[in-house]
């Protein structure tokens, strides 16, 4: 009888942890503490040289300079959506981020042609960084989800519509818009 009530509780016991397992997967529950490695990744991802709030900023300087041109609006659209996903990941984990530091402080290039090298020569750094950053919170999957899915729209959206522009002075319209 112990034995058998020693095999319920153990069974009940992986049954819990296994429910708890799934939720977290499901995104149910509290996350796990953050390490002080991943939550450095996350802020260099928001607000480092070649993280979202400086794509953003470049982008708005760019529009703010030329005017809502393409691909450059609908690209900084995205970085704000990209900045959003961040910043709910470090609320989740209960980390401050900060606000957007290079707001205005960003020149935008002389030509629309320089700006579309400047934004192909970005979209390039900023995946090259989440290739190293996606290390640093491979212990959290939902973190390793948001890292690749912005690098894969850097990648696969935001740099083709720019090396698009690129071979149109600058700017282009149609199919090149991401």
């Amino acid at each position: 009888m112990k034995k058998t009530l020693s095999l319920l509780a153990a069974f009940g016991l992986v049954v819990a942890l296994l429910g708890a397992a799934s939720a977290q997967r499901r995104g149910g529950g509290a996350p796990p503490p953050i390490t002080v490695e991943a939550q450095t990744a996350l802020l260099e991802a928001l607000a480092g040289p070649v993280g979202e709030y400086n794509a953003y900023a470049g982008y708005n300087a760019i529009i703010a300079k030329f005017g809502p041109v393409q691909p450059y609006s609908n690209i900084m659209a995205a970085e704000a959506n990209h900045i959003g996903a961040l910043q709910s990941a470090l609320a989740r984990y209960g980390v401050a981020y900060p606000a957007n530091p290079y707001l205005g402080k960003i020149t935008a290039p002389e030509t629309l042609l320089e700006a579309a090298q400047a934004g192909v020569d970005e979209e390039v750094a900023n995946a090259a960084m989440y290739d190293r950053l996606i290390l640093a919170v491979r212990a959290y999957p939902d973190l390793v989800r948001v890292m690749t899915n912005l690098k894969t729209a850097s990648l696969e959206k935001h740099l083709p519509a720019l090396q698009a522009a690129l071979e149109n002075g600058g700017e282009c319209t149609g199919t090149c818009i991401r």
